[in-house]
Formats: C-alpha cells, structure tokens, sequence
C-alpha cells in the first residue's frame, strides 16, 4: 500500500508543477509578491489553494490514521 501512496505523491507534485509552476509553500508565493514577480490577485488564489489543500492532506491524513 505504501507504494500507492509513493505513486499519487508523485501524480500530484507534477500536476502542481504544471499548474503553479512548483510554489508549493505559501512564503514562497509571499516572496515572489514582494519581488514583484507575480501578482497579487493570483497570489492570493494560489494561498487559497495552498492553505485549502494543507488543509485537506492533513484531514485525510488523519482519517487514514484511525
């Protein structure tokens, strides 16, 4: 099982590289923000979306765990 879980790891890093091109940590995204090479209305829905999916890898995390 834990190969599985190895493999979707993997599906999903990629699928973020394609769409967020890899700023996978919400200070990243605050940084690019602050250099200016992004803009704000597209930070913030990558930081929804940051904070959202934390969100729900550590529900299911926690799900899988009991």
């Amino acid at each position: 099982m834990i190969f599985l879980g190895r493999d979707y790891e993997i599906f999903i890093l990629r699928f973020d590289l394609y769409l967020q091109r890899g700023y996978f940590n919400p200070a990243i995204t605050l940084g690019l923000v602050i250099t200016q090479t992004i803009r704000v209305p597209l930070a913030v829905g990558f930081f929804v979306a940051q904070v959202l999916g934390g969100m729900l890898g550590a529900a299911l995390v926690r799900v899988s765990m009991t």
